[in-house]
């Protein structure tokens, strides 16, 4: 056996043996760095709700918004970063995603509230971890490459 076909054989025993683990791990940080970028969207949304003459009348959309595209990010980097299972990926950092926004709300009074009843709230967030799984296809996607012939 050569020294390639020990290392293959290393390689392959390592995915195996921590799928799950990095599947998990590349999961919490695609959801880190989709929290990251919602944060700074949303700063960059204020700015641009606040410039406006009538701020509330934009602002929600907007702020829909940032909360999709950072489901959209989440699953994109949980995707690139697990290289593979893009799909599960996206679902996993979205639920991790739903999970969170659903516990921060929690902790806010009823005055913060959009005031949705509970089947659309319940639509919302599925449409949020639809968004997440649409990021970790597009993650995963890979572009076909070019074969040129030799002369």
């Amino acid at each position: 056996m050569g020294y390639s076909e020990k290392k293959k054989k290393k390689r392959n025993a390592a995915k195996e043996q921590d799928g799950f683990a990095s599947l998990v791990k590349s999961c919490l940080i695609g959801v880190g760095i989709a929290l990251a970028s919602a944060i700074v969207l949303w700063v960059v949304v204020t700015f641009v709700a606040y410039s406006n003459s009538d701020p509330d009348a934009i602002l929600p959309t907007l702020a829909f918004a940032v909360i999709y595209i950072a489901f959209v990010i989440g699953g994109f980097a949980s995707s690139k970063l697990n290289q593979g299972q893009g799909l599960i990926c996206g679902v996993l950092s979205g639920i991790v995603l739903v999970s969170f926004f659903l516990l921060v709300s929690i902790f806010f009074g009823a005055e913060y509230s959009s005031g949705y009843g509970f089947l659309t709230a319940l639509l919302l967030r599925a449409a949020g971890v639809l968004m997440s799984v649409l990021g970790g296809y597009i993650g995963a996607h890979k572009r076909a490459t070019r074969r040129h012939r030799r002369r």
